[in-house]
């Protein structure tokens, strides 16, 4: 049963010169009752820019530390 979902996100990010390390830890509140481990998350990772406006990041994201779901692999561009 799908229920509505509701995240609350807390981020830390800490920059070295072109790189950014992402620290992430979350939790999900949702309608059905759901053990702890399933609503906590996290995610770790890093952004490493290449120019000013073009970078490639990597994050892995898992609950409660334990069960990893995937690593999100991108490539961005800041339009400003």
């Amino acid at each position: 049963m799908i229920g509505s979902l509701i995240k609350l996100n807390f981020l830390k990010r800490t920059q070295i010169n072109r790189l950014i390390f992402i620290v992430s830890t979350g939790i999900y509140f949702r309608n059905e009752i759901d053990n702890l481990k399933n609503q906590v998350y996290n995610r770790f990772g890093g952004r490493f820019f290449l120019t000013n406006n073009l970078f490639l990041t990597v994050t892995h994201k898992s609950h409660f530390f334990f069960k990893g779901d995937y690593v999100a692999w991108g490539i961005g561009y800041i339009f400003i």
